[in-house]
């Protein structure tokens, strides 16, 4: 019923990254992904709260960065940037792993993988619920560039997300689809992220003032510590595989599926 309701919807905005800081350490020569594991969220009350707390974040950023960067930049060009940095919300999810699945009988092989994993695994960690709760519990920046801003799970949320990596990261080598060893997966929830800024932006800007505004584009605690309390607890009940490279409906096209409930 909820895919009926969404197909009629605008999309509003957040989600969890699937950059390579998803997990702790370097990507060294892995292949780029092209496809993730995810946990979803779809919660349209959810959705208004951290477009809510979107609206109130960016202009604030938007102001410290005019006042630290090019003085020549004008404060239009600056919002213009960091409402560029929102992150659809109809997009929430937490990623779990992600993976490069360009042939199709790599996509096959790992949707065999996936079920199995599901039945077998997952129950482990769910024991005996039909649903994961999560709780948003606060804001936090990667490392001291502060160009990714997300929310983070509690506790025992982010142990069950580690445990459901750790055991789907070994399915998945058991297939040759993934390396025996990976970096601790790091869950977070991207409401903001500078990546996604520079491309969109050149083709409003000319490119040295894209250059100027990227150098020191960020998201500065001092813009929303304010606002660094937790959003309530939301239940997860579908884990999916996700094409990256295929926005669909404001989300993403869903390969494979597998309901808690």
């Amino acid at each position: 019923m909820w895919r009926r309701r969404h197909e009629i919807k605008v999309a509003m905005v957040f989600a969890i990254s699937c950059s390579s800081r998803l997990f702790s350490g370097t990507a060294g020569n892995r292949p780029r992904p092209t496809h993730f594991v995810a946990l979803r969220l779809p919660d349209e009350h959810l959705w208004q709260q951290v477009q809510r707390l979107q609206q109130e974040i960016w202009p604030r950023a938007a102001r410290i960065c005019a006042e630290q960067g090019d003085q020549s930049i004008s404060l239009e060009d600056w919002d213009l940037a960091f409402q560029m940095a929102l992150y659809p919300a109809s997009r929430f999810h937490f990623s779990l792993f992600v993976i490069d699945l360009k042939k199709e009988e790599q996509l096959q092989l790992a949707k065999e993988c996936l079920s199995r994993w599901f039945g077998e695994d997952v129950p482990q960690t769910l024991q005996g619920r039909n649903q994961l709760e999560i709780e948003l519990a606060e804001l936090a920046c990667f490392d001291k560039k502060e160009d990714v801003l997300f929310l983070q799970p509690d506790d025992q949320s982010a142990t069950e997300m580690s445990d459901l990596n750790r055991t789907l990261q070994a399915r998945l080598s058991t297939c040759m689809l993934a390396e025996k060893q990976r970096p601790t997966l790091q869950p977070h929830a991207t409401i903001m992220k500078k990546s996604q800024v520079g491309r969109k932006l050149g083709q409003k800007l000319d490119a040295n003032r894209v250059k100027s505004i990227m150098k020191t584009l960020r998201f500065p605690r001092e813009a929303w510590s304010e606002y660094n309390k937790s959003l309530g607890k939301y239940a997860a009940r579908e884990v999916q595989l996700l094409d990256m490279r295929k926005p669909k409906d404001g989300y993403f096209e869903v390969e494979w599926e597998g309901s808690f409930r």
